[in-house]
């Protein structure tokens, strides 16, 4: 069994705040789910996904009190949400594509929701490997193969960070004008905070000092690099989607590009705030 480093009354509250914020993060993501409607479905039930899978773990750890250790596999439901996250953050990604002048080409259409696909199919199978790999950690006398079906769902991680990365800068650079301005800047925002948590990941994989394990280890570590990180993101996302409550009805997106003009990557054309 992993040794613990942390102390029930400390993870105990912070258990609470976790659950708070998380419990009134789900009012404004009912109200862009009204808005955003199919155009943002997908992205919006991978990071509900994420939120419910906090709830449920720090839920647990809240209900079983002060005095008392959680259940093993509390920490754990919290600490695998990076993939729904990731894969969350392209599809807010997606969603932004599709407010741009080459999203109205059927062929981009069906590639960039093809790839989207694949994304969560990998994000699907990083979790898996993840949660087998920690619950096997966790317990006594566990096998060879536990720790490198860790590493594997850290990699397949690595390999969807570094493709959002690409795919954010890559078509943000080329088609920002005259796209929805909140929800691109918003993925841009959110990759710091997600790369800090991936970096978190990726360590705690390959590394198994006591202090960096995800589910018993520091809380301060815990906190810093897993709680801070991924709570700031989904509130980035958050208030960039509220900004972008109009994209289904505003008529200018995507119809500023002209072809062969100049593109101005760090502005944009459309204001989606407004409304």
């Amino acid at each position: 069994m992993i040794n613990t480093t942390w102390t029930a009354p400390s993870l105990w509250t912070l258990s609470c705040i976790i659950l708070v914020v998380y419990v009134l993060a789900l009012f404004p993501i009912a109200y862009i789910f009204y808005k955003h409607k199919k155009r943002g479905l997908q992205a919006w039930i991978h990071l509900t996904i994420f939120v419910l899978l906090q709830l449920a773990g720090y839920g647990i750890i809240a209900g079983v009190g002060q005095a008392t250790a959680p259940p093993f596999f509390a920490p754990v439901l919290a600490s695998i949400a990076l993939s729904p996250l990731m894969v969350g953050t392209a599809a807010v990604l997606h969603e932004w594509f599709t407010t741009t002048r080459v999203a109205n080409v059927e062929k981009n259409q069906t590639t960039a929701q093809w790839l989207l696909n694949a994304f969560h199919l990998i994000g699907i199978f990083a979790l898996g490997q993840i949660l087998a790999g920690e619950l096997l950690l966790g317990q006594g006398g566990a096998p060879a193969f536990a720790r490198p079906l860790l590493q594997s769902g850290a990699f397949l991680l690595s390999v969807l960070f570094l493709t959002l990365c690409f795919a954010t800068f890559g078509l943000w650079w080329h088609h920002s004008k005259g796209s929805s301005s909140s929800l691109i800047w918003s993925v841009l925002l959110v990759l710091p905070f997600l790369g800090l948590r991936y970096v978190y990941e990726v360590v705690t994989a390959w590394d198994d000092a006591p202090d960096l394990d995800q589910i018993f280890g520091s809380l301060t570590y815990r906190a810093a690099l897993q709680v801070v990180p991924q709570t700031v993101a989904l509130l980035i996302l958050i208030v960039g989607a509220v900004m972008a409550r109009n994209v289904n009805e505003d008529t200018r997106l995507g119809q500023h590009e002209p072809i062969g003009e100049p593109l101005d990557h760090a502005g944009s054309a459309e204001q989606d705030n407004k409304g």
